[in-house]
């Protein structure tokens, strides 16, 4: 199978507009009929060009045989499927771990919450103690979330005991340019650990990302929506996030759709696709945010509209007299410094994320010799990269000249041993 180039559209195809088979809305179910990680389901090749490219998301079960190797799946789970929480705290015992107070208002605000940090051992003992009151209103709903697990794993003076890296990412995830960029103390790797009754508010993921998530233990309920759909719940256009309403939900094929995800299963969520997800049981859970070749046009464009956002802040403060000093609707550095705090990333962080990779990718072509399709993979790489810097980042009247110089001299480079992309 080959790989096939991505339409780099601002417009995200949906489940309603990429297949005709695809109404009403539902999700595709990957089984692995074989155990090969290197068998048919698994190849980067065919998640690429029907799950990546379509933007449409999928439920993955196993393969079994490849997930029961990872330590996570070995040593967090007891024999009968129950969360190891004696291993793990054997494991992570003085690690500081994120906890969020879940509140019993399903229509908060994603990000909304109360957030603190404790021990992984305190935090076991809150949660196992919770569970023995059968999650009694009495007490507080805390959720592990967002726990950079990989970080520093197996370092003594963080407190993790354990040398395993507790999971290996599954061949179609493998392109993952956001966390091959990513600094060794901040990625977007995360473990999720919550009791019953636990839940994310509605949210798409950061930057327009994928996201990949999988079961160590445990049940969860998701409702997806496609891109588009999450307008039912905006009261107006002045609402920067839209906000759950569960009278207003919708209904299950039409407006979203519902997925049960068990144990050992993994769900994909495309960009743009706004989600609510609850844990129907206690449940630990590996999660990643990334984004590669597929969507990294719709991670650009996602970029200048939350610019776009900063510069009308601007505007409006600047016809306020008492906030006009200072601020200037065309001061780039002003407008960069708060894109970086609004979204996360700004035009600089975003471009050396674009040229780290392209001089990956070109030194990686020097090394092969009887591996064409990793270097197909890379040449296709490649061609994206050069597509999104001469269509999309040299038009950009907010790119700062310096970029553009990088940009140009990049693309100019001679690929080794007379290649093309």
């Amino acid at each position: 199978m080959s790989l096939l180039l991505p339409i780099c559209s601002y417009e995200l195809p949906t489940l309603n507009n990429c297949d005709e088979t695809s109404s009403p809305l539902e999700i595709q179910r990957v089984e692995f009929e074989s155990e090969d990680v290197h068998g048919p389901e698994l190849c980067p090749h065919f998640f690429w060009n029907t799950f990546l490219l379509k933007n449409r998301p999928c439920l993955v079960k196993g393969p079994a045989r490849v997930m029961k190797e990872w330590p996570a799946m070995r040593n967090w789970v007891t024999s009968s499927g129950e969360i190891n929480f004696e291993y793990l705290i054997d494991a992570y015992r003085d690690v500081q771990v994120p906890v969020t107070e879940i509140t019993k208002d399903i229509s908060m605000e994603y990000g909304g919450m109360n957030c603190t940090t404790m021990s992984f051992q305190n935090y076991v003992q809150y949660f196992l103690k919770y569970r023995e009151s059968d999650y009694s209103a009495s007490m507080p709903c805390l959720y592990l979330k967002d726990w950079h697990i990989l970080v520093n794993h197996g370092n003594d003076e963080t407190g993790t005991r354990t040398p395993e890296k507790p999971y290996e990412t599954l061949p179609i995830f493998a392109s993952d340019w956001l966390n091959e960029t990513s600094s060794k103390d901040d990625d977007y790797r995360f473990v999720y650990l919550g009791p019953k009754g636990s839940w994310t508010p509605l949210h798409a993921d950061v930057y327009g990302s994928f996201s990949w998530s999988v079961n160590i233990a445990g049940q969860k309920k998701w409702h997806l929506y496609p891109p588009g759909n999450e307008r039912r719940f905006q009261m107006s256009n002045r609402q920067s996030h839209p906000q759950y309403n569960s009278e207003n939900a919708g209904i299950e094929g039409q407006d979203f759709i519902e997925v049960v995800q068990q144990a050992g299963e993994t769900i994909f969520v495309p960009s743009g696709w706004f989600h609510v997800v609850w844990n129907v049981s206690d449940v630990i859970s590996i999660n990643h945010n990334w984004f590669n070749g597929a969507n990294i046009c719709y991670i650009w464009h996602q970029l200048q509209n939350a610019l776009a956002e900063v510069k009308q802040e601007i505007a409006e403060w600047t016809s306020l007299k008492d906030c006009a000093e200072g601020f200037e609707i065309n001061d780039q550095k002003q407008c960069q410094l708060i894109l970086k705090a609004n979204h996360g990333m700004n035009y600089s962080s975003f471009c050396d994320l674009i040229l780290n990779i392209w001089e990956k990718r070109m030194d990686r072509l020097k090394d092969f010799d009887d591996r064409p399709e990793e270097e197909e993979r890379v040449l296709l790489d490649l061609a994206i990269l050069r597509h999104l810097i001469n269509h999309h980042l040299l038009n950009d009247v907010d790119l700062a000249s310096e970029y553009k110089q990088k940009f140009n001299f990049a693309i100019s480079q001679q690929l080794p041993r007379g290649r093309c992309c």
